[in-house]
Parts: C-alpha cells; sequence; structure tokens
C-alpha cells in the first residue's frame, strides 16, 4: 500500500484521558474519508511531570486502534519528534 504524502497534526487536552466525543468526531472523519490516521500516539504528563507515551502497540482503547488504516506498525515518529509533543503537554 502506498502511503504518503503524511502531515503530522499534534492536538492537545486538559487531561490524559481524551473526550469519548472527540474520539467519536475523529472516527466519523476517517470513515469519512475525509482522513487516514496511519499512526498514533498518546503523550501526557503526570502530576510528578513524568511523561508517559502509548501508542498503537500499547493496550489503547478500541476506538482508538480501530481508526487505524494500516495496521502495520510504522514507525512515524522518533523520540526526538515525541519529546518535542510532550514539551507542551502540562501536568494532568
Amino acid at each position: 500500500m502506498k502511503i504518503g504524502p503524511l502531515e503530522v497534526i499534534i492536538c492537545a487536552f486538559p487531561k490524559p484521558a481524551v473526550d469519548a466525543t472527540v474520539i467519536r468526531a475523529l472516527s466519523e472523519t476517517v470513515k469519512s474519508g475525509a482522513v487516514a490516521l496511519v499512526d498514533l500516539a498518546l503523550v501526557s504528563r503526570d502530576v510528578q511531570g513524568v511523561v508517559h507515551v502509548r501508542d498503537l502497540q500499547d493496550d489503547l482503547p478500541a476506538a482508538w486502534s480501530g481508526m487505524i488504516r494500516d495496521s502495520r506498525p510504522l514507525t512515524l515518529l522518533n523520540d526526538a519528534d515525541l519529546e518535542l509533543a510532550a514539551d507542551g503537554v502540562t501536568t494532568s
């Protein structure tokens, strides 16, 4: 399967758990064909300031993993990319 061109979008939410309405809206956008989600990383910071990263290889809720277009694991974001995203994440 050809993949690309790709864009990375970082969305910030006030709490580590993303509201179900956000997940539902993104799922509808993916199902409509307006976007294709090929990879996903959830980055959060706990009250001690420790950054946590979960991706598709972790136990993400089915609502997230069900949106992925291709089940092959992709490494689109490296550690430096995730650190950059984590810089913008505040303590929960």
